[in-house]
């Protein structure tokens, strides 16, 4: 190869280096530009939604009856004057309703966001149906009718029925209860769920030990409902004869048979 065609070939070589070193620095000074928009982008938005515009001011709470307002706040991780400077763009409403539902008398919370600075909270609640009597520690649990746990208490207030004849080896607040013997707890739960559809509230005991003779005393009156199976005729038919007789008779309802129905009085 003649001497001035190596020193052309050098030439271009150098060249093409010295270009292809130039696009690396522009790409580089381009991924550097767009990596301090980006942040700044970030920062910015950052720092707007943290304004006080956006600091939750107003929170509309619907539903809630056993739970103070503060108490509701407190598990929501706000405070009671909502001066916490929380705002509503940083706080996410689940998060928020975690807290909520697992309080032992709150079935549901959900939390909807008023922008710019308002929540509004909705609680459903769950309702006391009667009490069981742990009878090891002398306390009373206060069940749901689905057998969840709401509080346990040191004596009983309220027109709620005790239950008898289950047995359980633990209990939590906010769980369902266990109960080693399930025929009895599902009894439990079936009589709770009767007593809420009739309204009946003057049940001072009911004894589920044995799902086939379930016992109900009602004032002074023993009524046999029979099998749990057939309840729901029974308790309604022991309900509406009660309606109809003197509140301070005292005897015994056999409402064992739906075709047999008995009523015996003691004067």
């Amino acid at each position: 190869m003649h001497f001035s065609h190596i020193k052309t070939f050098l030439k271009g070589g150098t060249m093409a280096n010295r270009g292809g070193r130039a696009g690396k620095k522009i790409r580089k000074i381009h991924k550097t530009k767009t990596f301090l928009i980006v942040t700044c982008l970030t920062l910015g938005t950052l720092v707007f939604f943290a304004l006080p515009f956006f600091h939750i001011k107003t929170v509309n709470i619907i539903g809630a009856g056993y739970y103070t307002r503060e108490q509701i706040l407190s598990e929501m991780g706000l405070d009671n004057d909502l001066k916490g400077g929380d705002s509503i763009f940083y706080r996410t409403a689940s998060s928020m309703a975690k807290g909520l539902n697992a309080l032992p008398y709150i079935r549901e919370a959900s939390i909807e966001k008023n922008y710019p600075d308002g929540l509004t909270v909705t609680v459903l609640e769950r309702s006391p149906r009667g009490y069981i009597l742990d009878d090891k520690l002398g306390v009373y649990l206060c069940i749901d009718e689905e057998g969840v746990v709401l509080d346990i208490k040191s004596e009983i207030d309220g027109n709620l029925p005790v239950i008898t004849g289950l047995r359980f080896s633990g209990y939590e607040a906010g769980k369902v209860l266990q109960a080693e013997n399930t025929d009895a707890f599902d009894s439990m739960v079936k009589l709770a769920e009767l007593f809420k559809k009739y309204d009946i509230t003057d049940v001072a005991m009911a004894d589920v030990s044995d799902s086939e003779d379930i016992r109900l005393f009602i004032g002074n009156v023993e009524a046999y409902i029979g099998s749990i199976a057939g309840a729901d005729y029974s308790v309604n038919w022991v309900r509406n004869c009660l309606a109809e007789l003197d509140p301070n008779i005292r005897g015994t309802l056999h409402a064992e048979n739906s075709d047999n129905t008995i009523l015996s009085l003691l004067q």
